[in-house]
């Protein structure tokens, strides 16, 4: 007689996510990153979007679409500044939703993770009611820390990471968690930080050392994540700024210089990974 030992989901505990942004919170720098405002806050944006990741085209065709929901610069950083201020599951689906062009759904059933990716295969999200609850946890928290004014690059990552591991959504957990991401990295006086291309360096060419980085994060060691983003940062800055300076710089009426700089900066952080870790994954 035979006994099956199914794989227990992950149960995103309390202690796990508090853990996670108090970790974060000592391990990250709080750097000051550069912002960027005029033509390079769509292109910022539009990258973090559905299928930008893919082709150079979708990524053209979400950056057209953004201008066109968002005639205005204030009127693009201020949709960022209400998701940014969501404060619940539901409100972060929905204005998420609102520059996605449609809203993901609460997931109430069981979520099983499809993915080749050798560091993700063998994950099994929280039920359908933990993740709920994880989600609800997590904007309490990250609630708290915003409040207290901590490391707020450190609060971004925290809740990245919380969010998809608890994955509450039936799909588009990534690129909904970008959406927050790209908005935490946006002050409406300024623009939007360098620090939002980070989460899509890590999707696209550094996917392998971030999936592996966080099965060491849920596993409750925040090291290697910390190292994986910080290593992304300085690459970034290192590669893509002089070019999103160049990009700030271009009028509005120049849509294909914008276009060629912005190509370039889809090579750069899309462009064939190092490592042989192929599919979108867990985080994607």
């Amino acid at each position: 007689m035979t006994t099956s030992m199914a794989r227990p989901n992950f149960s995103a505990s309390s202690a796990w996510i508090a853990s996670a942004f108090s970790d974060l919170g000592e391990l990250i720098s709080e750097k000051e990153c550069r912002t960027f405002g005029g033509a390079a806050i769509p292109w910022i944006v539009a990258l973090s979007m559905h299928g930008s990741a893919d082709s150079v085209a979708a990524y053209e065709m979400n950056c057209r679409q953004l201008l066109s929901r968002y005639s205005t610069e204030l009127a693009l950083k201020n949709a960022l500044r209400d998701i940014r201020q969501a404060s619940t599951i539901n409100s972060w689906t929905e204005r998420a939703g609102r520059l996605e062009g449609g809203t993901s759904l609460v997931r109430s059933g069981f979520g099983r993770i499809l993915t080749p990716n050798q560091y993700s295969r063998d994950y099994l999200p929280p039920d359908a009611n933990r993740a709920r609850a994880a989600s609800n946890e997590i904007f309490k928290l990250r609630g708290q820390f915003v409040s207290k004014g901590c490391n707020h690059v450190a609060v971004a990552l925290a809740t990245y990471i919380t969010l998809l591991t608890a994955h509450p959504l039936v799909d588009g957990n990534g690129r909904t968690a970008r959406a927050l991401f790209v908005a935490d990295a946006t002050v409406v006086e300024q623009g939007v930080s360098s620090f939002a291309l980070a989460a899509v360096l890590l999707k696209g060419k550094r996917s392998a050392e971030f999936h592996l980085s966080a099965k060491c994060a849920r596993a409750g060691e925040f090291f290697m994540l910390a190292e994986c983003f910080g290593s992304a940062l300085d690459g970034i800055a290192r590669s893509v700024h002089p070019i999103l300076a160049a990009l700030t710089a271009t009028p509005f009426s120049s849509f294909d210089e914008q276009v060629a700089l912005a190509e370039e900066i889809h090579g750069l952080l899309c462009g064939p990974p190092a490592q042989s870790v192929r599919g979108p994954g867990i985080f994607g």
